[in-house]
């Protein structure tokens, strides 16, 4: 069974002017117009970003976060 990229590497995942969220890793959906976890499932509206990079490190720094 194939991972899945989490919610992070969509496209429509963003943290711009969410400051609070993004430190929380959070983010906005604008597929669903909603809050997201960088590290949610993704959905039938997954469309991968481009600038996987800077996502990447979002995700990374937020998964050192988690308590193991």
């Amino acid at each position: 069974m194939s991972q899945h990229p989490p919610c992070v590497m969509c496209s429509k995942f963003s943290i711009v002017g969410r400051s609070e969220e993004a430190a929380q890793g959070r983010g906005y959906c604008a597929g669903f117009d909603k809050v997201a976890a960088w590290d949610d499932q993704p959905c039938v509206l997954f469309l991968r970003a481009r600038d996987e990079a800077p996502r990447r490190a979002f995700a990374e720094k937020h998964q050192q976060k988690e308590p193991a």
